[in-house]
């Protein structure tokens, strides 16, 4: 007769491991939608397409 023994907590190292991506994933997620979206329309906000251009390179960061 062959007897085979777990280690002790053998089965939660899969589960915490599984709870640590996902706690991960979560963060990483959540730290994406943390930019601002601002919307704005032609001809309502601006009078033409160059006026839009020059007041979105001016006033919204590169994203460097």
């Amino acid at each position: 007769m062959e007897t085979t023994y777990a280690r002790p907590g053998a089965e939660g190292a899969s589960a915490s491991r599984w709870r640590l991506l996902l706690i991960l994933l979560a963060l990483l997620l959540s730290g994406s939608g943390a930019r601002a979206q601002v919307t704005k329309t032609l001809p309502g906000n601006y009078a033409s397409f160059a006026a839009a251009i020059t007041d979105i390179n001016t006033n919204f960061p590169t994203g460097a």
